[in-house]
């Protein structure tokens, strides 16, 4: 049975982007932070962060630690505080019933159940939680929650080739972080990888630890993301179609615009050569399907270069562009009329047809 307070959890977990990769993160109102894993945000200055209770925008990254994979950004201003997370207050065992919070591959909010398999799981010395609560590629810097709704841990990563087998940095450390960046904030700082001494980059003199010498990466020494090639062409398309590129970075060369009532994703797949442009626009209705197929079969042969077709309950309308065949202004064109479809038909279909509308 899933815990009443699990409804509410969609409040304080959120979804990172950045050019590179997506994540979870999740809020602490409390340390005016977004708490995330380290290699989610990497080579970055700043993220893109979305969730039910923020409008997606960017956010600056302010800390990074490479030895315990974790990074705090900052707290956009909030539409509704959610729910306070609280430190596990009994100490976990093996067998106990856990959960997983996170957006895998980038999609909505989702929650999954699990047992710790061992509280002591060794790895480059140091101690995580190991659990069978599955985690998906996006799960990524999300929190781990026991029966009570309190936080055990920090989902870092999925041991490669296991089955459902998750590792969590223990809540104790991030407890010690907040602390200690909480005396300082809001200066950005890095963590010294070997010594673990706390840098702030204002007062760094050079790229090395006045501790211990070790070399340090400091988040202004990151070179902003400038895209190439066919990235690059579709983010000049998307910026004349006035859409910040920023905000719809999605991971690598993938792309999420917002228009209306319709979210667009455009993905281009560098292997097959395709630059390929859909939208979810709702679900099948429950009854009497007979005539929304008859319509969508009817705008297939209407409109040239839109598809309609379903995945799964979902109806989909998509583009196709070979890249080779990927000249400017045809490839505006193209995006700009999906973009402009999708936030039409999505109406239509719920409004004439009784389509049902996607959760949001």
């Amino acid at each position: 049975m899933v815990p009443e307070w699990v409804k509410d959890l969609n409040k304080i977990v959120v979804q990172i982007a950045t050019p590179y990769a997506t994540g979870t993160g999740f809020i602490f109102p409390a340390h005016d932070v977004i708490v995330t894993n380290e290699h989610v945000v990497r080579d970055n200055r700043n993220a893109v962060v979305e969730g039910a209770v923020m409008k997606r925008q960017l956010a600056d990254i302010l800390y990074i630690d490479e030895k315990y994979d974790i990074a705090l950004l900052q707290l956009p201003k909030l539409k509704e505080v959610g729910p306070q997370l609280n430190w596990c207050s009994i100490p976990p065992t093996k067998g106990s019933q856990v959960f997983a919070c996170g957006h895998p591959f980038g999609y909505k909010f989702s929650v999954t159940q699990g047992i710790i398999s061992t509280v002591e799981y060794e790895l480059g010395n140091l101690y995580y939680i190991q659990h069978d609560a599955a985690l998906n590629p996006g799960n990524s810097g999300g929190p781990l929650l026991n029966d009570r709704g309190e936080l055990l841990g920090v989902n870092t990563f999925m041991v490669e080739e296991g089955q459902n087998i998750g590792i969590a940095l223990p809540f104790g450390k991030l407890r010690q972080i907040l602390t200690d960046y909480d005396q300082i904030k809001p200066e950005r700082a890095s963590r010294c990888p070997s010594c673990e001494f706390l840098l702030f980059e204002e007062r760094a003199q050079n790229d090395y630890c006045p501790n211990c010498g070790a070399v340090v990466k400091y988040i202004s020494d990151v070179q902003e993301y400038e895209p190439v090639g066919i990235g690059k062409k579709i983010e000049d398309v998307l910026s004349q179609l006035g859409y910040d590129v920023a905000i719809c970075r999605r991971g690598m060369s993938n792309w999420e615009i917002t228009h209306g009532s319709a979210k667009v994703n455009v993905a281009y797949h560098e292997q097959s050569g395709f630059l390929i442009a859909d939208a979810t626009l709702c679900y099948l209705p429950k009854t009497s399907m007979e005539d929304i197929y008859t319509y969508l079969m009817k705008q297939n042969y209407h409109n040239k270069g839109m598809t309609f077709s379903l995945k799964d309950n979902n109806i989909v309308i998509s583009s196709l562009i070979y890249d080779q065949h990927m000249h400017f202004e045809s490839c505006k064109k193209i995006i700009d009329r999906l973009i402009k479809s999708a936030d039409k038909y999505d109406n239509i279909l719920i409004q004439n047809f009784g389509a049902e509308a996607l959760l949001q």
